[in-house]
């Protein structure tokens, strides 16, 4: 009887996608990386934020659609691809790319943090039909028993992938053409791979980069990984090194001279780094990148081998180096407490135009965590070493066995403890208050009033030019803050900072993040963000610290910080002002005297006391609110 044979299942339906929202704005930088994978071909499109994509395929062509409109070197996008994928094309709107797929093949696509990654390979081989075979029953053989398996038929031996034939339209591929496709894709990567780039993968990251050597020995490795960008500076003897943030660049600078042909690096269209130049230093070796906003340098060591990842987030350096005052001969020294400094390099900001002095450290994590500013110069924030930005003139910067000192002619101009309160309130300065929530919060009576200020603010965002913005944004976050909406000022700010990240250095600016964090019930942030020596004499700042440490069950903190500045709840809004007194009024009665202390039991009750003068001073303008906390 013939064996019978299960029918194949039915193709299964392709799940309706979701049609891929079309966002406008301004066009997103987008770059391609073309590598090797399993096989095929791997496109890794990088975005500096995360960006939805689609893709769609069909008659030798897959088209990856995104939501918002991309900029993109298409000329040397099509030089990367390899040549069975081109052309490679971006649409009128900017919002796709079109490229050639090679007959028998077929595309996928995911998604891996700030990058859409296309993987290109040969389609998988049809499935394999077992034919019927009749067999004669034996006459010894009930007709109940089991049937004989079939035999399976062996396949036809494939043909040399040199005459593989193209499959028909709508078929799929032979085992021919399937290699014959990879093998063409291997050897397109293969005759471009001159450039150098090695191309690595793994299940849950894509890592892409290149090497090249220099002068002195210095070798510059680069991958891509995650969701940045990582440069490795491999030096055969041991040097010093100095990273940090300015504007829309990152400065790396070296204490030795080396040379580095970068035209590989900028050929290679990277994201994150949009340009990487090495400025002209006597006895050192400067680098100054192009860095999208909001990516920062973090640095590592490993040997003689300095690290720099530009990941997408806020970054600090391990190990802080404070700053100190030392009353001199000839007046007021300022000095930085570290190990062998190098000697002063000077050089020039070309984006400001600006003569900074930078001195590489040789121990990791030494940096500068917060801006100093005093008259005379400016201390920048730093991930690894010392840079400074001089004022006045005359300035002598000295570097030495165990610190490096600052002097001028006459001392500095910090030379009594009231004028280095002074000088802590030069980067307060131009801010009559820190915080100032009856000004920022402006007239309103009414829901309608509320909407209209709100309005007219985001008005006045969308109207301002670029220099303008960050001001007028800022304008927003004070009217949320001080309106006691936490979760849209941090949401203004977040703006704020991922396109003007050197914004933060305003100690206000900061101040109102602190806030609003804590606001949100986030009191490290607030904590991190007021940590600064320059806030220790400012009310606003130990307030909001002391209600910080209340959420922290920090009950001594907190009560420290309200007994210094408890006056200025006077002058707060009565829902924030309220809002406050019932934290420190539970701080109180939780914080106790050490119990060797003789006056624990005075002091308790007059905690107790204060206390309860909160708690009645909010029942009295609000019991409900009082009641329910």
């Amino acid at each position: 009887v013939p064996v019978p044979v299960a029918k194949p299942a039915p193709a299964a339906k392709p799940a309706e996608s979701t049609k891929l929202r079309r966002l406008g704005g301004k066009p997103l930088p987008l770059s391609l990386h073309v590598g090797d994978h399993q096989g095929g071909s791997r496109l890794v499109f990088g975005w500096p934020k995360t960006v939805a994509g689609q893709l769609t395929q069909g008659e030798g062509k897959a088209t990856l659609a995104f939501e918002r409109p991309a900029r993109l070197d298409v000329k040397r996008a099509n030089a990367a691809l390899p040549a069975p994928l081109r052309p490679l094309v971006l649409a009128a709107d900017k919002h796709s790319l079109r490229f050639t797929l090679p007959p028998g093949s077929q595309a996928s696509l995911s998604q891996d943090g700030l990058k859409l990654v296309v993987d290109v390979s040969a389609a998988p081989p049809p499935p394999a039909v077992t034919k019927p075979v009749a067999v004669a029953p034996s006459p010894a053989t009930p007709s109940h028993t089991a049937p004989p398996v079939a035999a399976a038929t062996s396949p036809a031996p494939s043909p040399p992938p040199a005459a593989a034939p193209a499959a028909t339209p709508g078929s799929l591929p032979s085992a021919a053409a399937t290699a014959a496709i990879t093998a063409g894709l291997i050897a397109a990567r293969a005759d471009e791979g001159k450039s150098g780039i090695d191309i690595g993968t793994t299940p849950t990251e894509t890592n892409i980069g290149g090497s090249f050597g220099g002068g002195s020995g210095l070798r510059l490795i680069w991958s891509l990984a995650g969701d940045g960008l990582t440069l490795r500076f491999e030096w055969p003897q041991p040097v010093s090194a100095a990273v940090f943030r300015r504007g829309t660049g990152v400065w790396i600078v070296f204490d030795q001279e080396a040379s580095l042909d970068l035209s590989r690096f900028q050929s290679q269209n990277l994201p994150v780094v949009t340009a990487l130049d090495q400025v002209p230093v006597p006895g050192a070796t400067a680098f100054h990148l192009g860095v999208w906003a909001g990516f920062n340098p973090q640095v590592s060591r490993a040997g003689n081998t300095w690290i720099i990842g530009l990941r997408n987030g806020p970054t600090h350096p391990d190990a802080p180096v404070q700053p100190r005052l030392e009353d001199a001969n000839d007046g007021t020294d300022m000095l930085f407490p570290v190990l062998d400094p190098s000697q002063p390099i000077a050089l020039t900001d070309a984006d400001t135009d600006e003569q900074l002095v930078v001195i590489p450290l040789p121990e990791l994590g030494q940096g500068v965590d917060t801006q100093v500013s005093i008259p005379d110069l400016r201390v920048l924030a730093t991930n690894q070493g010392l840079v400074l930005r001089p004022i006045s003139d005359g300035l002598s910067i000295r570097s030495e066995a165990q610190d490096v000192a600052i002097s001028a002619p006459g001392g500095l101009l910090v030379s009594t403890e009231v004028d280095r309160r002074a000088v802590r309130a030069v980067a307060i300065g131009k801010h009559e208050a820190l915080v100032d929530f009856p000004a920022w919060r402006g007239k309103h009576d009414s829901g309608d009033d509320l909407f209209k200020m709100r309005q007219s603010l985001q008005h006045a965002i969308l109207d301002a030019d670029q220099p303008s913005k960050t001001a007028a944004r800022a304008n927003l976050a004070k009217f949320y803050v001080a309106n006691s909406l936490g979760a849209e000022a941090l949401g203004v700010l977040a703006a704020i900072e991922k396109d003007d990240a050197e914004a933060f250095d305003d100690p206000q600016l900061r101040a109102i993040r602190a806030v609003a964090a804590e606001m949100m019930d986030r009191p490290a942030s607030t904590r991190a963000d007021l940590k600064d020596k320059i806030f220790d004499d400012v009310p606003d700042a130990v307030l909001w610290r002391a209600a910080a440490a209340a959420d922290q069950q920090d009950w001594g903190a907190a009560v420290a910080g309200y007994e210094q500045a408890a006056a200025r709840l006077n002058d707060y809004p009565a829902p924030i002002r309220r809002r406050l007194q019932l934290k420190f009024a539970e701080a109180l009665l939780d914080n106790h005297p050490d119990d060797k202390d003789p006056q624990r039991d005075k002091k308790m009750a007059a905690a107790r006391d204060e206390s309860q003068s909160l708690v009645n001073s909010v029942m009295a303008n609000d019991p409900i609110e009082a009641e329910s906390d």
